[in-house]
């Protein structure tokens, strides 16, 4: 499925973490019943650490929704991430299922430092593109 976004909701994707994920830009896990929280723990996350965030991103509950209704995901929900390319879950050998794929209106990734571009430079141009859009 494609789904179009813009930098800022995927930017909000980031914001509903609780923990930094260096493997993927978001983690979130939800049951049948939708509830979505932040993932933080593997296996089944205890009640008083599920931080309940449904409702806080329209495109987070259409992806939720999406999730759901895949056929070969666990019966009863489950974990996905996010990425720059998309939304994907991982089946019990690992291997890797992507349900969503985005349509950007803009680059999601962050521009990296061209050569010989010092960081401050890289700071000053990145926050310059910012402003303009």
């Amino acid at each position: 499925m494609e789904i179009r976004i813009n930098r800022a909701e995927f930017d909000q994707f980031k914001k509903l973490q609780v923990k930094e994920h260096g493997y993927c830009h978001a983690a979130f896990s939800t049951n049948l019943s939708e509830n979505t929280w932040p993932f933080e723990t593997f296996g089944f996350t205890p009640e008083q650490l599920r931080k309940e965030i449904r409702k806080r991103s329209p495109k987070l509950d259409q992806i939720v929704g999406l999730f759901i209704e895949l056929p070969d995901k666990h019966p009863k929900g489950g974990r996905f991430f996010i990425d720059f390319r998309g939304a994907y879950w991982k089946d019990r050998d690992k291997k890797v299922h992507r349900f969503v794929e985005w349509i950007p209106d803009e680059p999601l990734r962050p521009p990296k430092p061209t050569k010989n571009e010092t960081y401050a430079e890289f700071r000053a141009r990145t926050a310059s593109n910012r402003a303009k859009s």
